[in-house]
């Protein structure tokens, strides 16, 4: 085996390796193989050595930052490329990148490359403020819809956003103050429940915050506003006990509504639990402050029940339609 014109080794197996080689440099070896006829002729091998070129700096660039290449090889000369909003200042193994337009925000990486403009490794970092395209979402409702804030991104800038990006959802308009919604945002906050209790128009903003500013957007909607039932029952049809589960969330949202923006006392409503036959008598009743209610109904007859809940805060109960079957 020879370097060019050099000997370097020789072996008696299929297979070698060589250590030694210079970083990002290109080789022909020439391989020969010999018997008892004598050598055979060249047979040439090239290729180029990689490398282990990395770049280290802040992901997020506000208005600058500073990056380093590091394990750039000795004797190896190194150029730095950027997105088109940036700016690079300095040379050789770290640079600083300064953001081009401070309002903007957006995708941008830095690169490293060699002599002849190959580029050996890439860094991607977002720049300046975060930014939300748009709300997707319903504009017209009843009394229930989820909103996404949709943010254009890819690859690992996906990451990058999200490890620097906090959201806020908010309502800007409303039929009647914060009494006529409720909002409940994801752990993320890329994206929310919204519940309308009035009808009426409504306009949902979500913001976006970094370190550098924040950007803000909005959706308008127009929504019926009826009210989802709080109660849930099973099984359905019950032979034995029938189980009433209460969604406090709810509750709290009606008596917002129903106080208007007013501060709620400090005790929570009771609610009245009645289930009633088909004549109108009541055959099962209790109050409670909890979040679940059971009824025995073993030892009611078959047929159609209604269940009434008054929740305190509305004039009107919710009725369930239960089917008792033994």
């Amino acid at each position: 085996m020879y370097n060019g014109a050099t000997y370097v080794k020789t072996v008696t197996t299929t297979s070698t390796s060589i250590t030694g080689l210079a970083a990002l440099t290109s080789y022909t070896f020439c391989v020969k193989a010999k018997n008892t006829s004598g050598p055979s002729g060249c047979s040439n091998v090239q290729f180029t050595t990689g490398h282990n070129i990395t770049i280290s700096g802040s992901t997020l660039i506000c208005s600058s930052a500073t990056y380093t290449a590091n394990n750039v090889p000795a004797g190896i000369p190194i150029n730095w490329d950027k997105s088109s909003n940036l700016s690079i200042s300095g040379s050789g193994s770290t640079v600083t990148a300064t953001n081009n337009n401070y309002g903007w925000g957006g995708e941008g990486w830095v690169s490293v490359k060699d002599a002849s403009g190959t580029e050996l490794t890439r860094y991607n970092v977002w720049v300046g403020r975060p930014v939300i395209d748009y709300i997707d979402g319903q504009t017209s409702v009843g009394s229930y819809a989820n909103y996404r804030a949709v943010i254009t991104t890819s690859g690992s800038h996906v990451g990058i956003v999200s490890s620097h990006t906090s959201y806020q959802w908010d309502m800007l308009i409303s039929p009647s103050g914060s009494g006529s919604y409720s909002i409940n945002q994801s752990v993320y906050g890329l994206s929310a429940d919204v519940y309308f209790y009035d009808e009426g128009y409504y306009r949902l903003q979500c913001s976006s915050f970094n370190s550098c500013d924040n950007h803000a957007t909005y959706i308008d909607i127009y929504a019926t506003g009826n009210s989802p039932s709080p109660v849930s029952t099973y099984p359905n049809p019950v032979s034995d006990v029938l189980n009433i589960d209460i969604d406090l969330k709810t509750i709290q949202a009606r008596y917002r509504r129903a106080l208007a923006g007013s501060t709620p006392p400090a005790s929570d409503p009771a609610f009245d639990v009645r289930l009633y036959d088909g004549k109108g008598n009541i055959m099962r009743q209790t109050s409670t402050r909890g979040s679940k209610v059971q009824f025995n109904v073993s030892s009611l007859t078959n047929g159609i029940y209604y269940l009434h809940f008054y929740d305190g805060v509305s004039r009107k109960p919710d009725i369930k339609k239960i089917m008792v079957s033994h």
